[in-house]
């Protein structure tokens, strides 16, 4: 009767099993997402006219600020490219009126925070169809402090409520429409 060493079995095993956890590991790093799209193959183009601004702020620089957001967001994304003009597709944007509001404050107290809502009323446009493709209001709130500087937190909920509304109407644009 032959004797069977478990020694050396054993660090076949566990080579073998090692071999297999570095491919399945170097496998995974190849893996990529790309879902998530589900534009219409004809849109290739998206043209993106000047924001309207009907905020009631009276800041140009707001207006600018959604714009410059909407086209950098487009262009990291690369699902549909960027044209000055024309285009396969248009995503007008008009921001809304701004409402503000205090954030609790009691009876004998000075007012240290405010809450600032925009609502943007965006349309995705299918121009080789000529239609509508979808029509939506996108809303955001930001809490600025008004203790300190006010103007200057209160331009920086702005700026942070419209990055995070650049967000929203991108991922609306290329998924979910």
């Amino acid at each position: 009767m032959k004797k069977i060493s478990f020694g050396c079995n054993r660090v076949h095993t566990v080579l073998v099993l090692n071999c297999i956890l570095l491919m399945v590991c170097a496998l995974a790093g190849c893996y990529s997402f790309t879902g998530g799209n589900s534009l219409p193959e004809h849109l290739k183009t998206l043209y993106i006219p000047p924001v309207t601004d009907n905020s009631g702020l009276g800041n140009s620089q707001f207006r600018d600020a959604m714009s410059q957001f909407l086209v950098q967001k487009f262009r990291n994304d690369n699902s549909l490219r960027l044209v000055e003009s024309g285009g396969d597709s248009r995503l007008s944007v008009t921001m809304l009126p701004i409402s503000e509001a205090a954030v609790s404050i009691q009876p004998g107290e000075r007012e240290r925070e405010r809450q600032l809502t925009m609502t943007m009323d965006v349309e995705f446009y299918d121009a080789v169809l000529k239609k509508q493709m979808w029509k939506k209001q996108f809303s955001d709130k930001q809490n600025y402090n008004v203790a300190t500087d006010p103007r200057n937190e209160r331009d920086r909920a702005v700026r942070i409520i419209l990055d995070r509304l650049s967000d929203q109407i991108l991922v609306s644009t290329i998924s979910n429409w």
